[in-house]
């Protein structure tokens, strides 16, 4: 029976980050950080299995949560990484005060219903 080995989430986010494969400390294989991640904390990110939970994103937009519903879209949209950066981008912007709170919120705005529109909840 093989013994689970146990990464630090902070690790394995890192990992992601670089997109770099994290190392198991038992086996010494090598393994899929997105899939781990998808795998074990899909149910955090709004996943039931791998069909996207409507109703958790909804909620965490209507929040206020964008991040959260953007990450958890990710599991069947890949392209809301775009929405992802474009929200880093506005965040970045409006802590270095480039942008004021009401663009900052127009920004926000936008990428709601970028995510309702791709969800199907809204129609351009």
């Amino acid at each position: 029976m093989t013994t689970p080995h146990y990464f630090s989430r902070s690790y394995l986010d890192r990992a992601e980050q670089a997109n770099m494969l994290a190392r198991c400390e038992v086996s010494f294989k090598d393994i899929n950080v997105r899939e781990l991640l998808d795998g074990v904390f899909a149910h955090e990110m709004g996943a039931k299995g791998s069909k996207l939970d409507k109703d958790s994103i909804l909620e965490w937009i209507e929040l206020g949560e964008l991040q959260k519903a953007l990450e958890a879209m990710k599991i069947e949209y890949p392209e809301v990484s775009i929405h992802l950066g474009n929200l880093k981008d506005a965040e970045k912007a409006y802590g270095q005060a480039r942008i004021d709170f009401k663009e900052f919120e127009q920004k926000k705005a936008i990428l709601k219903y970028a995510a309702l529109e791709m969800l199907g909840l809204k129609q351009g």
